[in-house]
């Protein structure tokens, strides 16, 4: 696979990168504060969008691009960026109000737990697929494509999904914030719910028929309602 030098602006992936390293470090101070939930928030986020951009550089490096960090230029940034502040905000609102929701003070380490095995599973997800994962829904005929149905995906038919799914709940539990916890889990509950139809479609009717058919059969999605 080769580089494409046109399709990046340098200056731009590298402004970024040093955003999101300004971001991890104000993480890895903070936790060491009062304000270690936040801390751990802010490091997981960089993680996140930085692992997004070296794994498609890593294995899908012909469609790299400076948006494939996630944070800016796809369908949905600004409503997931405004849902990060939302959740900030929440934060610093209930911070010194934990005896009303007293068991939410105790999951941070679920939330580590579930934000670290999100990471890894999206990672596994975006490595074994290679070149044939994309951010995009793929509507190309079958000639380009091959169903994979080996490792993590013959225990999980979107494991990049999951991956999310486990990354962005996790991420509420660690700031142990009530509100933005339901809000996310019924958001990004609905929307692999529409996505997974919708690529699911084009799955079966477009690119593999039958074979993708039998493999649905044996294979689920480990997303909760989806």
């Amino acid at each position: 696979m080769s580089y494409n030098v046109d399709k990046n602006q340098l200056h731009i992936i590298a402004m970024t990168s040093m955003v999101l390293g300004s971001v991890a470090g104000t993480g890895l101070i903070l936790v060491t504060t009062e304000y270690s939930r936040l801390g751990l928030y802010l490091l997981f986020i960089a993680a996140y969008h930085l692992l997004e951009f070296i794994n498609t550089y890593t294995y899908q490096r012909e469609t790299v691009t400076e948006s494939s960090f996630l944070l800016y230029g796809n369908v949905g940034s600004k409503e997931y960026l405004l849902m990060q502040l939302l959740s900030i905000w929440e934060y610093f609102f209930i911070k010194s109000r934990w005896h009303i929701w007293p068991y939410m003070k105790h999951t941070i380490f679920i939330g580590m737990v579930m934000a670290t095995i999100g990471l890894y599973i999206r990672h596994r997800a975006m490595k074994v697929c290679g070149n044939g994962f994309s951010h995009y829904i793929q509507t190309t005929s079958r000639q380009t494509h091959n169903l994979v149905t080996h490792d993590i995906y013959g225990w999980c038919r979107h494991p990049s999904y999951l991956g999310f799914y486990l990354w962005a709940i996790g991420l509420q539990l660690c700031l142990s914030i009530p509100l933005s916890l339901v809000l996310t889990t019924v958001i990004i509950t609905w929307f692999f719910r529409t996505r997974v139809a919708f690529e699911e479609w084009f799955l079966v009717n477009r690119l593999f028929g039958q074979e993708y058919i039998d493999y649905s059969n044996k294979v689920g999605t480990l997303i909760p309602f989806v």
